[in-house]
């Protein structure tokens, strides 16, 4: 069963985008955080497979967020990361340097959505 971790200050998207990936991979495990800092608390204790994100968030960024993930000592170091952004251009910029981090642009649609996690996924296995 595949676990994921979703990251987003807005309430309502972070609920929609909780569901989708509860709908594409029925009975996996789905956790979310309401920003950064709380999900680098999660990622710092639990292994995921693949962790989607917002980008702009306050306390932590998803760039600063996914950079203290692959920095600390906890279990993600390898894991795939998903940025969903409307805030494409920016996002790309600050993590260009990133290893095996997706960009989405919001609004993202189920199959976009379902195709990057399966991309992120299998580059794991690498």
């Amino acid at each position: 069963m595949y676990k994921f971790l979703v990251v987003d200050d807005e309430p309502n998207v972070l609920e929609l985008i909780a569901d989708l990936v509860q709908e594409i991979f029925d009975g996996c495990d789905v956790e979310t955080a309401t920003n950064g800092l709380e999900g680098l608390e999660k990622a710092s204790e639990k292994q995921y497979d693949v962790v989607l994100t917002d980008f702009k968030m306050p306390k932590m960024n998803g760039a600063e967020f996914i950079r203290a993930v692959r920095d600390g000592s906890g279990p993600n170091k390898v894991t795939g990361f998903l940025i969903i952004t409307g805030f494409i251009d920016l996002a790309t910029l600050e993590i260009s340097i990133l290893e095996n981090t997706l960009i989405l642009n919001k609004p993202v649609t189920m199959s976009q959505l379902e195709s990057n996690i399966k991309i992120s996924l299998s580059s794991r296995l690498l």
